[in-house]
């Protein structure tokens, strides 16, 4: 478990959303974080037509007693790959020292 950040708090951002009890490491005031991470979904399929070959007209799979004849496996065959732009992901995260309201907490609201 060496480089996580759960146990220790590294910013508000990981407090909030990754362990809400080291909030208390947030006293005296307002701490405000706010980023972004850009993500950029890459996926490849490539597939080589079995899968629709088992399915199809014909296959060794199947008995075909009319004289039919099937599609060949290259006919099912084909690539993919994802055309997914670049989204922006926001964090957004706020710590509240409460003690001056008379109640011995701190609050943690993210986004």
């Amino acid at each position: 478990m060496a480089g996580t950040s759960i146990a220790h708090v590294e910013d508000p951002v990981s407090a909030v959303f990754g362990n809400p009890a080291t909030l208390t490491t947030y006293y005296g005031g307002t701490n405000f974080m706010f980023g972004a991470t850009f993500y950029m979904p890459r996926a490849e399929m490539r597939h080589d037509g079995s899968a629709g070959y088992a399915t199809g007209e014909a296959t060794t799979l199947v008995n075909i007693t009319n004289g039919a004849t099937g599609n060949a496996a290259a006919s099912y065959a084909f690539n993919a790959t994802s055309k997914a732009d670049v989204y922006a992901v926001p964090t957004v995260a706020v710590t509240q020292d409460l003690t001056g309201l008379g109640i011995p907490v701190v609050l943690g609201v993210g986004v």
